[in-house]
């Protein structure tokens, strides 16, 4: 039987009152069909919940929180679960410092590391491609508005793929007559930052991230002609000159990609630099794919940070960029996203 997860904070703090019932919470998460002992095999005696260990019937005593993101960790389990709760429910998301003052925390560069450990979790290594019928396109995101000629252009390449979900059902027209009534909105969606919109960059995060016999709704452009090979088909809607749809244009891709812009400068006040973009990009991904399930996102997320096994300390996660250094996940083929080199910045 699947554990319940809270959609409310009158529901988490209902839940989870204490330290205790996190680390029961958490032994039922990581050991569903009964824990096995990883030193001798034997069951569990019992969970010491002050220590958030469990005690095997041979004596040997294991961490409820070992080979996860939250081992050896400064902070107590109440404040990871609080953590994954507000990252993974809140649609608006959190800026770092909104972030510190609602944990508690005393140092900016705590919050940081905490922030970024969790949004480092929220993609799903075997999560399943988009399928049916996709919205793929470009945009550019951040930098000035408008650029100068000879200016730099600091504007982020983000692709994006959007599952459109369509259905039928009854209404009536002006006179009251009864007449079926078409509609659609967005599916789950996939968000990538790309270093480029060459051929060579876009196709393979396409096949990557959509199921082949997908109808694939793009522009005019021919970028992803070598997918037609590959078994998509394709649907192009053309722009003019001057980017002006000259028909039903690629909607629900311009409304999310409008969404994203607003909640990087609404909530983050455009202080998020190119280096964690991707970062950001898959908590956006995460909410929005579970925005009418609260419960099972605060579950998953919390299921891939256990799952995750590889705590990032502070150094790792500012030095992403550099060469070597850790990449976000993005569910890209690997290289495909790093990039140049960013800006410094760490919000």
């Amino acid at each position: 039987m699947p554990l319940s997860a809270p959609s409310t904070m009158k529901e988490f703090n209902g839940m989870f009152p204490d330290e205790g019932a996190c680390v029961e919470y958490l032994f039922l998460l990581r050991w569903p069909d009964g824990f096995q002992c990883p030193k001798c095999g034997t069951a569990a005696a019992g969970i010491v919940t002050t220590r958030a260990l469990v005690r095997c019937k041979a004596g040997h005593q294991i961490s409820v929180t070992s080979g996860t993101a939250m081992h050896r960790s400064k902070q107590k389990l109440w404040d990871w679960f609080y953590a994954v709760f507000l990252v993974s429910t809140l649609t608006p998301g959190m800026s770092t410092l909104q972030f510190q003052k609602q944990m508690g925390l005393t140092r900016y560069e705590t919050a940081f590391q905490f922030l970024h450990k969790l949004r480092s979790a929220l993609v799903d290594p075997v999560r399943q491609r988009l399928k049916g019928e996709v919205e793929v396109d470009e945009a550019y995101v951040g930098g000035p508005e408008t650029i100068v000629a000879g200016q730099p252009m600091e504007k982020a390449t983000v692709v994006s793929a959007i599952e459109v979900v369509r259905w039928e059902e009854p209404g009536t027209d002006k006179e009251g007559n009864p007449i079926i009534v078409r509609r659609f909105r967005a599916g789950r969606i996939r968000m990538a930052l790309m270093p480029n919109t060459k051929q060579a960059t876009l196709v393979p995060w396409v096949a990557a991230n959509v199921e082949p016999d997908t109808l694939l709704v793009t522009n005019g452009t021919a970028v992803y002609k070598p997918l037609e090979k590959q078994g998509y088909r394709f649907e192009r809607h053309v722009a003019n000159r001057y980017g002006k749809a000259t028909g039903d244009y690629l909607p629900l891709t311009g409304l999310i990609v409008s969404n994203l812009k607003a909640k990087l400068l609404g909530t983050y006040r455009g202080g998020v630099s190119r280096k964690h973009l991707q970062a950001y990009l898959n908590e956006f991904v995460f909410i929005f794919n579970r925005r009418f399930w609260r419960g099972p996102a605060f579950s998953r997320c919390l299921r891939l940070l256990v799952n995750d096994g590889a705590p990032l300390e502070y150094e790792a996660l500012y030095a992403v960029g550099t060469e070597g250094g850790w990449v976000h996940p993005s569910g890209s083929p690997a290289g495909e996203t790093q990039g140049e080199m960013p800006p410094a910045g760490a919000s």
